[in-house]
């Protein structure tokens, strides 16, 4: 995986949603969302785009225990916590990104 906007399309697959709400990541004070809302004055929320994010600048910056959340449709509120347990080497054969666990349906 290599930006947050990746990320984001993944979640949307694995919950079986279809990008009809917005959205934003929260690590540590910082807000991010699709670079879409910024163009129709949702900026006012404070967050920034999250365009060009990538995941790897991120653990670069906060460290390889990194936990973070993703919003999904602020009317209904589905947060999850996202956190990256470790950095592995990618084995041959494997695709990838990949859900190894998770909580609750």
């Amino acid at each position: 995986m290599k930006t947050l906007e990746t990320l984001h399309e993944l979640t949307q697959t694995a919950m079986g949603w279809t990008n009809s709400h917005l959205h934003q990541f929260e690590i540590g004070d910082t807000r991010y969302t699709d670079p879409r809302f910024m163009e129709h004055a949702w900026d006012d929320f404070g967050a920034i785009s999250y365009a060009g994010v990538r995941v790897s600048d991120l653990v670069s910056q906060h460290g390889t225990k990194l936990r973070f959340y993703y919003e999904y449709d602020f009317g209904d509120g589905w947060q999850h916590s996202i956190a990256l347990e470790k950095v592995t080497d990618a084995e041959p054969g494997v695709r990838y990104p990949r859900c190894i666990d998770g909580d609750r349906a």
